[in-house]
């Protein structure tokens, strides 16, 4: 009780219970006096035990220790954020200032707790306490030591403190501007900028506990409300309390205009990163650096996090204050969890835990709640069991629609089931064609499968037809094989294209499956597939239960291809050799038409080519093993062309009529676009000396300038492994080159070089193409 607020008396709530020891009224514990026995006596500070004794000989120490440990750490943060090494720190630095973010931002936390309407015991309340020196608590500093202050002064001293952070960091960077970089403030801007954001990210729940303290209030039994942080002042009954308003709110400008600052960039920083803004960069590095590249929103997620934690208090229910805040942590955690969002893996694990760690705290907190609602209590509870089994039944109601969709609905009209290393062009040309001829939904793993888990989920439920391109090992690799049997199990229709070099497992292989299987990437298993399943359907390859279809390796080009999808698609229809036709000038596409993959590669190119802008489909573009003429020896049209494209693949050094391609080219034409597929190597001074001599029956001196000129330049490398989009960015690149203006051709310079010796030339060739080969592949 106090005497003089409203009436004779006026029944105030101690917040603290050591500071009412009971008795008459108005009695307070010793050296305590005020509203609610709130304040200590003049010239005396509180103890743990809850009373006020007086200040001796050293009580100034805690705040002078305070003051400079505080300058001593802004000081080392701006001389270390103004140095380079920042932006290129080690994983090992970035975890540990990550890890020490994470422990302050969680003193924070439990500080705040402290402010909660829950009657904590020891030892939890000293604990508590403790912390509380992140929020400034003159209890701990003992600074009514120092100087004596009033309920307001005490107020603006804490908002001071922030003050002098802010005026403290300014006075050091302009120090460090001034003696590092003669005072070029505008170039080291960023600086400024990341001491400031680190200081606001971390200690962002003290800012604004300390800046919304003034609307922190609680309500005591006579109605009145006071101050949580300063509980001798009344809200909106007095004068000190309306000046502490209007300076919190003020002050308060800070904290909210840092968060909407940090939302706009991270807004931002996509479009900035892709126009290479360094200086954006530069100066939210600070948050940046934290996070994996593709995960920067999670630092707004943090920020956010930490802004309603310390607004919670404001709520005037203990058990809502409980539950918002497990209900914060646990959507963080969600996120966390989901996400992995910071860059060192081990603080994600830390972030976790502790975020876990603090629920479970809150949880045990509901036991010292004081007053609380049953009937309040009981309806929440009923609520959430009824929100827990009402999810469980709409999950399983979207299950059951989801698989009725699948039954009677295929997402995809056919699976290309194929082994990547050897035949990823050809799948990606197959899948071209399907949906040319039949306007098909075709999957192939690179453009449509987001997790490997799912992969036999979708053979089994959302397909209607299983391609089985059968080269030399497709049915060795686990995925192929889990895929092919699964198709098998649930009836798919299957179809088989056997391509050239492909040898049906034999009966000892398919007795001994682990050892046929390479089973290094993948167990099976896991997945619910057998080995007697994988047998089952290995077996049903010899019986005509299968729909089989040959790759034929003597079509010309594309045509062979054509045939396969022919078959594959039922239709009696024969590859149509219509040769290709392009006028002079025109751009002609080489590739090793021996190698089916080479060919389906150069299709590919020649399709996306075809979708660019310019004038490449205009002036004609053919597959050079395509053209009658050129079968038949007759190098007109290369000689013609306007532009070769070199397809390079594993033995395209090796294939005459490659090689006849170059020797014929050169000299003839400026623009050569040289493309390498993943499997071609450069060549070194072995295959010039040795191999070239034993293939090539003509004069060899003009086709090693010609090869060592060609391979000087920078190819383009087209992944045959890779999805759509990068495929035709790649093709693109192709597309750029070739409708680039007109340059010195490389024959020109080419000649200079020819008055060194053969031996020179190819050992310049050998190191360039080496240089070439390390630097894109």
């Amino acid at each position: 009780a106090f005497v003089g607020v409203q009436g004779e008396y006026s029944v105030f709530r101690c917040i603290d219970a050591r500071w009412c020891p009971g008795g008459a009224v108005g009695t307070c514990t010793k050296g305590r006096e005020g509203i609610g026995c709130a304040e200590c006596k003049a010239m005396m500070f509180a103890g743990d035990d809850g009373a006020c004794y007086p200040c001796g000989a050293t009580s100034w120490f805690p705040l002078v220790a305070f003051c400079v440990i505080t300058s001593v750490a802004v000081i080392t943060l701006v001389v270390w954020m103004d140095s380079d090494k920042v932006y290129t720190q080690q994983l090992t630095v970035i975890l540990i200032s990550t890890t020490l973010a994470l422990l302050i931002s969680s003193m924070q936390q439990f500080s705040v707790l402290g402010s909660l309407d829950v009657a904590w015991v020891e030892p939890v309340r000293t604990l508590i306490e403790a912390l509380s020196l992140l929020s400034f608590d003159f209890h701990i500093l003992r600074v009514s030591c120092v100087v004596g202050m009033s309920p307001f002064s005490k107020y603006m001293f804490k908002l001071l403190v922030l003050a002098a952070v802010v005026v403290l960091i300014l006075i050091t960077f302009v120090v460090v501007v001034l003696l590092k970089h003669k005072g070029r403030f505008a170039h080291r801007s960023s600086t400024l900028v990341g001491v400031l954001g680190s200081v606001f990210t971390v200690f962002l729940i003290t800012i604004m506990q300390v800046t919304f303290a003034p609307v922190n209030c609680t309500k005591n039994p006579n109605g009145l409300y006071v101050m949580r942080a300063l509980p001798m002042v009344v809200c909106n009954e007095s004068p000190e309390h309306t000046g502490m308003l209007v300076a919190g709110l003020t002050a308060s400008n800070m904290p909210l205009g840092f968060i909407t600052a940090v939302c706009w960039a991270m807004w931002q920083y996509p479009k900035r990163m892709m126009t290479g803004d360094a200086a954006f960069n530069r100066a939210f590095h600070f948050i940046a650096v934290r996070y994996r590249p593709d995960s920067t929103w999670y630092s707004v997620v943090f920020i956010l996090r930490s802004a309603i934690i310390s607004l919670t208090p404001l709520i005037n229910d203990p058990l809502v204050q409980v539950i918002l805040m497990v209900t914060i942590f646990g959507f963080a955690n969600l996120l966390q969890t989901r996400f992995f969002p910071w860059r060192v893996h081990v603080a994600n694990v830390l972030d976790s835990a502790m975020m876990g760690l603090m629920i479970l705290f809150l949880v045990a907190a509901s036991f010292f709640m004081d007053n609380v609602d049953l009937s309040g209590v009981a309806w929440l509870c009923s609520v959430l069991l009824l929100l827990s089994l009402s999810l469980a039944v709409a999950i399983s109601i979207y299950g059951m629609v989801r698989l009725c969709v699948q039954q009677s609905h295929w997402t995809f009209d056919f699976f290309i089931c194929h082994h990547k290393a050897a035949a990823a062009a050809q799948a990606r040309w197959m899948k071209i064609l399907l949906q040319a001829k039949a306007q098909a939904r075709v999957f192939i793993d690179s453009d449509d499968l987001n997790s490997l888990d799912n992969l036999f989920d979708i053979v089994g439920t959302q397909v209607r037809h299983l391609v089985l391109y059968l080269t030399k090992d497709t049915l060795t690799r686990p995925w192929c094989a889990g895929e092919y049997a699964t198709a098998v199990r649930n009836r798919l229709r299957i179809t088989a294209v056997i391509c050239p070099g492909w040898v049906a497992p034999t009966t000892d292989e398919m007795t001994n499956l682990p050892q046929y299987l390479d089973l290094q990437s993948t167990n099976l298993m896991q997945f619910g597939i057998t080995f007697e399943m994988v047998g089952f359907a290995f077996a049903k390859l010899q019986d005509k239960g299968i729909r089989k279809v040959e790759l034929s390796s003597g079509g010309l080009g594309r045509h062979r291809f054509e045939h396969a999808v022919n078959g594959v698609m039922r239709r009696n229809l024969s590859a149509r050799s219509t040769p290709s036709l392009v006028r002079s000038g025109g751009i002609v596409v080489s590739c090793d038409d021996e190698s089916n993959e080479a060919a389906a590669a150069s299709a590919v190119l020649i399709s996306k080519l075809a979708r660019c802008s310019g004038t490449l489909v205009p002036a004609g573009i053919c597959l050079l093993p395509e053209v009658e003429s050129w079968a038949d020896g007759d190098a007109t049209v290369v000689r013609e062309a306007g532009a070769l494209v070199l397809v390079m693949s594993q033995d395209s050094l090796t294939s005459i009529p490659q090689l006849t391609a170059v020797i014929e080219s050169f000299d003839r034409m400026a623009k050569i676009v040289l493309v390498t597929l993943p499997n071609f190597s450069f060549p070194g001074p072995a295959y010039y000396k040795d191999v070239l001599p034993r293939i090539w029956s003509g004069d060899l001196a003009p086709l090693r300038t010609a090869l060592t000129t060609y391979l000087r330049q920078i190819s383009i490398a087209l992944n045959t492994h890779a999805s759509d989009e990068l495929l035709q960015t790649q093709c693109n690149s192709v597309a750029e080159r070739l409708e680039a203006p007109g340059r010195v051709s490389l024959q020109q310079k080419a000649r200079a070089s020819l008055v060194a010796s053969p031996t020179e030339v190819i050992r310049e060739s050998s190191t360039s193409t080496q240089s070439e080969e390390d630097d894109f592949n």
